[in-house]
């Protein structure tokens, strides 16, 4: 699989826009050394939008939350009631 590299180059941009890496001309990219608050604050961000896409695809292919909620379940080991 090949990649675009204006792809690339986006997500190297996206990357820094956040904060995440400094891009220096000539020397690379360098991650930078991130606050333990906002990697948590990204993780929370990202774990909500997971929910969102799923609950959206679960209600466009009919699946009801009760069978969502028992499939989530089974994937982390907890038994549903």
């Amino acid at each position: 699989m090949r990649l675009n590299p204006a792809t690339v180059v986006q997500a190297y941009r996206e990357l820094e826009t956040e904060g995440f890496v400094e891009m220096r001309q000539g020397a690379g990219t360098f991650v930078r050394d991130v606050h333990i608050d906002r990697r948590a604050s990204e993780r929370a961000r990202h774990a909500t939008s997971l929910v969102q896409h799923m609950v959206t695809e679960a209600g466009r292919l009919g699946v009801s939350i009760d069978e969502l909620h028992a499939a989530i379940a089974g994937e982390i080991g907890v038994k549903s009631s």
